[in-house]
């Protein structure tokens, strides 16, 4: 019995963790957020310029930002989604960016993993994990006076292919659950997530590799996105190994990420190595995207 409540209560930690605040941050301190941005609604015309999320992201105050589903054009064109020159512009307090193009690269839309940065980031690579629309990037950032070395990992793996219906299915059951209706809705579910779950096994062993390999080069790493599974998952044990999660360790309350039709789920994450300290994790809970931002707070211990 004693068993069964100790694995209960950390499963339950992994969801709701409730840690004291660390007020004040040390001063030394770096703020690193992650957000899937969902294409920045993919807004056209004068909405998608005065689209909040933009100002959100800009006036954040984080030094490291990373994105997934990074959306934008190449060429400004006012009846479009808003151009990379414009996202640079109101993006101007981070002169260093970087983006890994996923999806048809001979498409005007640029898509996939961005990492703004106010640090100069000096290496950028593709994790060479298998999808038309996911992805992994690997940052090296020279972070400090010092410019010490910091590995930062942006992830998006394998979306679960949940469709509109299958959406609009489980919030009529939310609504009005029923025996008739819970069959379709785990029908659904099963057959949606079933291929997903086998993919991102495959990616998060692959991220893992890579990631044990450039510990062997770098002393900090910081492993974050949108892993589109939750803390019980094989790609979240997988991908975090040893490593911190900012969360868990720091965050205080519901950790739950993806808000979208009453589908609520912890699958965005921060991690990191044990020779970095984090504070005060935390979801932003601004309904911009389908995804919450989730951000922390972050030092480098001595050497």
């Amino acid at each position: 019995q004693l068993f069964a409540f100790v694995l209960c209560l950390s499963g339950i930690n992994a969801y709701i963790p409730w840690n004291k605040k660390t007020e004040p941050i040390p001063d030394d301190c770096i703020k690193l957020m992650s957000y899937n941005v969902r294409g920045f609604d993919w807004l056209t015309g004068d909405t998608a310029r005065q689209n909040p999320i933009l100002e959100y992201i800009a006036n954040s105050g984080a030094d490291i930002i990373c994105m997934q589903e990074f959306a934008v054009e190449e060429k400004k064109r006012r009846n479009k989604i808003i151009s990379l020159a414009e996202f640079d512009d109101i993006m101007k307090d981070y002169p260093y960016r970087a983006i890994v193009r996923l999806g048809d690269t001979k498409n005007s839309v640029i898509y996939g993993l961005a990492c703004y940065s106010k640090f100069p980031i000096y290496k950028m690579g593709r994790i060479p994990i298998e999808s038309a629309f996911n992805g992994s990037a690997m940052y090296e950032i020279r972070v400090g006076e010092k410019k010490r070395k910091l590995t930062v990992v942006n992830n998006h793996l394998e979306s679960n292919r949940i469709t509109a219906e299958d959406k609009q299915l489980y919030k009529e059951f939310v609504v009005n659950p029923n025996r008739e209706k819970i069959d379709d809705v785990a029908r659904n579910i099963q057959l949606r997530m079933a291929p997903a779950f086998l993919t991102r096994e495959q990616q998060s062993d692959i991220i893992s590799a890579h990631i044990r390999k450039q510990r062997e080069e770098t002393d900090a790493m910081i492993v974050c996105g949108d892993f589109n599974d939750t803390p019980l998952s094989y790609a979240y044990k997988t991908i975090k190994g040893n490593m911190i999660d900012s969360y868990q360790l720091t965050g205080k309350g519901i950790g739950v990420t993806y808000h979208e039709n009453n589908i609520l789920l912890r699958i965005d994450y921060i991690m990191h190595t044990m020779n970095i300290k984090s504070y005060n994790c935390t979801v932003g809970k601004v309904r911009y995207s389908d995804h919450y931002p989730i951000w922390t707070y972050i030092s480098l211990k001595r050497l």
